[in-house]
């Protein structure tokens, strides 16, 4: 008879006995999650990392972009463009970058108020991409990437993580499930895997049972969100910390560089780490024994 596979859970547990037996050591310092344990969900407002009297208003904000665009118009617009007058609205959104629309045959270009506050390069970069986008000109790689690495300082992360946690009706921003606690179970991995080295990201359930993921990680808000179809009786553990585990090598692995300009989720590297998992195949087993079963 074999020796049964031990999970991260059982791992932890033998490292703290042999812990127990040696010289004592400090534990190490894992972080809490963001949003304090409970089912209501906190508003906005209270989660805004930023005090009342420094966030901006976005009137005034929504103007002063309004003005760059206007200028980037006259001067390099085409007629169309110019016939179009596009105009800037500030959106209370986490969901995307940028976005078109027309109104009255009249162009819409729709922000999300996580970068209002913008300097004014920044907005201008962005406003120049949107325009080439939507008129069929060459894409200025060079302030994209410029808006890019505006939009992923940690700041700025940290605000859309927040206003994400607060506006997105399709999870819960509790790690507590019914089952189990993605906290305890993010902490395990990390000791066992990562060496306790792996920054904690925000963790969430989905409200419903997806169809179509088990989990996935969102490097433009730091969180990684798990179906909480896991988390029920009869879910083996190891299932769960196969999924989390692939979504935080996903985290780990956020910033690296793109190939031909388009960025390789799952490269030769990724999966040989991934196999590092001690229940790599039994998880991947049971998640595609479930999904087979579900469809």
């Amino acid at each position: 008879m074999g020796v049964p596979p031990l999970s991260a859970a059982d791992l932890v547990r033998r490292r703290s006995a042999a812990r127990r037996r040696a010289p004592s050591a400090p534990a190490p310092n894992i972080p809490r999650t963001l949003v304090p344990e409970g089912h209501c969900r906190p508003e906005a407002a209270e989660l805004d990392p930023l005090p009342p009297e420094q966030r901006p208003a976005s009137e005034a904000h929504q103007q002063r972009l309004q003005r760059i665009l206007d200028r980037l118009v006259q001067e390099g617009g085409s007629a169309r463009m110019k016939r179009e007058r596009p105009q800037v609205r500030l959106r209370p959104t986490i969901d995307y970058h940028f976005r078109t629309a027309y109104r009255n045959d009249l162009l819409q270009v729709l922000l999300s108020d996580v970068i209002q506050d913008c300097p004014d390069e920044v907005a201008q970069g962005l406003l120049e991409v949107v325009l080439a986008s939507q008129y069929r000109r060459k894409v200025p790689e060079e302030l994209w990437q410029r808006y890019l690495r505006y939009r992923r300082q940690p700041s700025i992360v940290k605000r859309a993580q927040v206003l994400f946690l607060a506006r997105n009706r399709s999870i819960t921003p509790v790690p507590k499930g019914k089952v189990f606690d993605l906290d305890e179970v993010f902490a395990a991995l990390n000791l066992v895997y990562f060496d306790t080295q792996l920054p904690r990201p925000a963790l969430a359930w989905t409200v419903r049972h997806a169809r179509t993921t088990l989990g996935y990680y969102l490097e433009d808000f730091d969180i990684i969100v798990i179906n909480s179809v896991l988390d029920r009786r009869g879910v083996p553990r190891f299932a769960l910390e196969g999924v989390l585990y692939h979504e935080m090598l996903h985290k780990q692995q956020e910033g690296l560089p793109h190939r031909g300009g388009r960025r390789r989720h799952h490269p030769p590297s990724f999966q040989a780490a991934e196999r590092r998992f001690l229940l790599f195949e039994p998880a991947r087993k049971w998640c595609e024994d479930y999904w087979g079963a579900a469809d």
